[in-house]
């Protein structure tokens, strides 16, 4: 059992009380009888201190005991303990590092994470989302909750702040709802088409086509062609930590596809198939496994976002819509809003984008279906017809009579 007592201070009697002295002693064991550590704790009024034994005892009862030293280390250290924990892509790495650097690290990391409270969590992602698109405020909520529950496993703090976090009254969006006037119009993306650098043409229907980000659209390679007849399989995206070799910035490809963090197969349409087809004639692959973009500066080497971003604004240029707005994302748009316009189920659009359910796509897209009030309308007019057309066709029924 813990035991209190009191070891006097020399200063004054007059002074005891404001001195800084804390006479009150705690000495207690740590988890594991009298094979469990001898700590002491020190307090500045007896009632404090008889609190304190008493949970400590209560705490090694029931298994939540945590030693004072691990609450008292700072934040920043146990984030750098966590994060080099497991292995991680270099992109993800970087991303993890720039969040702390940028927003969690200068308000949490010189604070001991045992007296991390859920308000001080509360005010910070208030602040978060206040500042930032809510799937960005979203992505580093779900961060600094990684960290505190890896804390709590690993018996560093007795319970975890972040888990009272919930969403208050209306849910924040986890998806910004896509403007009209941000989606190009099939025209549009033609001109884009011819007026992008020919090397790089295809990339214009592979994203408009199929839906695939730009990341992966310029992964694409003659392994994810010839995967499944008719399909795309994107199973690789483009990232800017890869080895340079002396040539220019790193680039590279990995296997992780964002969000979804698995490969998936999206149809290949006609058009994009013979853009395809018409670029490998053209231009060739290069590399392992075909892949169709290469840099312009240096063979065998990806191109860089950077050089394909001055590319697009210059086909935007030639096509005529400098001051549109349009980024490569509004392909991807195009092909969400292409889908949705034409009658396909939701779920299938999600699976197509890589989305992890529908409320993603939902939450981007489903405010484009000005008419759907109007299709569900003909859809239950089209039920009552044939029900009534069933009726109509069955053979009346005669009542027989009896005669005596």
């Amino acid at each position: 059992m813990a035991s209190v007592w009191k070891e006097d201070c020399a200063c004054p009697k007059a002074k005891k009380t404001t001195c800084r002295h804390k006479p009150w002693k705690v000495r207690y064991r740590g988890p594991g009888g009298r094979g469990g550590r001898q700590l002491e704790a020190s307090f500045k009024l007896k009632d404090q201190a008889d609190d304190f034994a008493k949970k400590v005892e209560r705490d090694k009862a029931v298994g939540t005991y945590i030693d004072p030293k691990q609450t008292g280390r700072l934040f920043s250290e146990v984030w750098e303990e966590w994060l080099s924990a497991g292995t991680r892509e270099p992109s993800t790495y970087a991303s993890y590092k720039s969040t702390y650097r940028n927003h969690i690290g200068p308000v949490f990391g010189a604070m001991p994470i045992g007296a991390v409270t859920s308000q001080h969590i509360a005010d910070w992602k208030r602040d978060q989302d206040q500042r930032y698109a809510a799937s960005t405020a979203h992505h580093r909520m779900v961060v600094l909750k990684t960290v505190f529950r890896y804390a709590h496993e690993m018996e560093i703090i007795p319970r975890n702040p972040a888990l009272s976090q919930r969403q208050r009254g209306r849910a924040t969006p986890i998806a910004r709802q896509v403007k009209p006037t941000e989606i190009p119009t099939t025209g549009e993306v033609e001109a884009l088409f011819e007026a992008m650098w020919g090397p790089l043409r295809a990339s214009i229907w592979i994203q408009a086509g199929s839906g695939a980000r730009v990341g992966e659209s310029l992964a694409v390679s003659r392994t994810s062609i010839d995967a499944v007849p008719g399909m795309l399989k994107l199973w690789q995206q483009l990232h800017t930590h890869g080895t340079n070799h002396g040539k220019g910035r790193g680039v590279g490809f990995k296997d992780e596809l964002k969000w979804s963090r698995e490969a998936r197969m999206t149809p290949l349409s006609y058009t994009v198939q013979q853009a395809v087809q018409r670029h490998m004639e053209e231009y060739g692959t290069w590399g392992e496994h075909g892949w169709l973009f290469e840099s312009p500066k240096f063979r065998d080497q990806p191109i860089s976002f950077k050089s394909y971003a001055d590319h697009w604004t210059k086909a935007l240029v030639n096509a005529g819509l400098e001051g549109s707005g349009y980024t490569p994302k509004s392909l991807r748009h195009y092909f969400a809003s292409v889908c949705i316009a034409g009658g396909v189920p939701l779920y299938e659009v999600a699976q197509w984008m890589g989305h992890k359910s529908t409320r993603v796509t939902e939450a981007t897209y489903t405010h484009l279906l000005a008419d759907a009030h109007l299709r569900t309308m003909d859809a239950v007019e089209v039920a009552i017809l044939e029900h009534a057309r069933t009726v109509m066709a069955k053979p009346p029924v005669v009542a027989r009579l009896d005669v005596a």
